[in-house]
């Protein structure tokens, strides 16, 4: 009893998934013989058609109903591809896919995953107009520059003391450098949302209780400039 149960909160996870997912999409599909391919009922199904495969077959089968899915999707991108070249849809429709297996194994993650992954559909026109007529190149350049300093360098720099007494641990030492880069961020965004007069001192004062030091030097340096 318990089982069937589960199951059936599990299956109820997928389904939710689905609607949550496919009503973004029902929006924005349009209406007449132009709208998009795929609605509601088409992501509610399809999350189902996720969790089902799973747990009958497997990852077997959940690859066979993926790579089939797929051959769908390429051959109505082909179709429609002259009225709408992205492929939001079509990459979502996949991912519903993916989530409503996963809901069958951790449904909490899934359902996680299924809520951002709804919020940045939605957040279309946001962010295009944020990317292309706020954010500068510069801008873009920068936070690369800090993305690839967090996510790339430090996982590769090692975690041990060194050097003369083993004084020096270069994970630390760089885990300080992403500090002063993360205030000098805060910084700046402070100043382009509220100003120079309010965004200052409240990046010094929430970004001084994390680190003092680094918080003098990165005003510091953006007075200097």
């Amino acid at each position: 009893m318990q089982l069937v149960t589960g199951l059936a909160l599990r299956m109820g996870v997928a389904l939710a998934i689905g609607l949550l997912i496919g009503a973004e999409r029902e929006r924005r599909k349009g209406r007449g013989p132009l709208r998009a391919p795929a609605g509601i009922r088409t992501f509610a199904i399809t999350c189902m058609l996720g969790a089902v495969s799973l747990e009958l077959g497997g990852g077997v089968l959940l690859a066979v109903a993926t790579a089939s899915l797929a051959g769908l999707i390429t051959i109505s991108y082909f179709r429609t591809r002259q009225q709408d070249p992205g492929m939001t849809t079509e990459a979502a429709l996949i991912l519903t896919l993916l989530l409503g297996a996963l809901a069958m194994r951790e449904p909490a993650l899934a359902s996680a995953l299924a809520v951002v992954a709804a919020i940045l559909l939605a957040a279309r026109s946001r962010m295009h107009h944020f990317v292309r007529s706020i954010l500068s190149e510069s801008e873009l350049h920068d936070a690369l520059i800090f993305a690839a300093a967090v996510i790339v360098v430090l996982p590769l720099i090692p975690n041990r003391y060194m050097g003369p007494y083993g004084a020096i641990n270069p994970r630390t030492i760089w885990k300080v450098v992403i500090l002063m880069m993360s205030v000098s961020a805060a910084g700046y965004v402070a100043v382009r949302v509220m100003g120079a007069r309010v965004g200052l001192p409240l990046a010094g004062l929430a970004s001084g209780f994390a680190s003092s030091t680094a918080t003098i030097g990165s005003m510091g340096a953006q007075a200097q400039q």
